[in-house]
């Protein structure tokens, strides 16, 4: 059987309907850190970011206000 992922639709955080959008791709800057998860900011909203793996945002410090693509 072969299996397909969905696209990832480009939206704004603003933008997201939970309910319709399976699959997301956001383009924000990364306005602050925690040990799991980064906080992107895409000038329409703000969202919390959670990595499976902390060894994932080992160089968000040097990324801070750096301008990223986040498929979710």
């Amino acid at each position: 059987m072969l299996y397909k992922r969905a696209p990832a639709i480009a939206r704004k955080i603003a933008d997201i309907e939970p309910e319709n959008d399976i699959r997301v791709r956001l383009v924000g800057h990364i306005v602050d850190k925690s040990s799991r998860s980064f906080i992107l900011d895409d000038d329409s909203a703000t969202h919390e970011v959670v990595v499976e793996d902390e060894s994932m945002l080992d160089n968000i410090n040097n990324m801070s206000g750096d301008l990223i693509r986040v498929f979710a």
